[in-house]
């Protein structure tokens, strides 16, 4: 494990990346019940990534989480990719809302909207910027 460790930090302090690393294997599969195989949204593309570069991306997402929480990066209501927030927390708000509105003899209104579909790519330099002004390493931000 020592080894290792010597490896991902020169890997993050020098800014280097072991180029087989980035190379990985796309196995498409079948996805099952489909009555015709003609169309591509019938197959299911899987990325098979080198576990080293899994090993090493799962402990920088580590450390960002830390910092995150640390230093308050997300508002208290953002439940998505956050240490012990699930989908049923985000409900559980959600309808708690709507019923303390219900008792004050408030409307309530719920707009649900795809961010992913209308922000498809983030603007690198923005994001960099952004993790810089609050405080995350910037060996992090380098390696991002």
């Amino acid at each position: 494990m020592d080894r290792l460790w010597y490896i991902y930090s020169t890997i993050v302090e020098r800014e280097l990346y072991y180029a087989p690393w980035k190379q990985f294997t796309t196995v498409v599969l079948r996805k099952p019940g489909k009555p015709c195989y003609n169309t591509p949204k019938a197959f299911h593309p899987i990325a098979l990534l080198n576990m080293m570069s899994k090993l090493l991306t799962a402990i920088i997402a580590e450390q960002l989480t830390y910092y995150m929480e640390k230093y308050e990066l997300l508002p208290p209501m953002h439940f998505g990719g956050r240490p012990a927030c699930t989908t049923t927390d985000a409900l559980h708000t959600l309808i708690y809302r709507i019923k303390d509105a219900w008792r004050k003899r408030q409307v309530v209104s719920v707009l649900f909207l795809d961010i992913e579909g209308a922000f498809p790519n983030a603007v690198n330099e923005r994001l960099e910027h952004n993790l810089k002004m609050r405080k995350v390493p910037e060996r992090l931000v380098k390696f991002i």
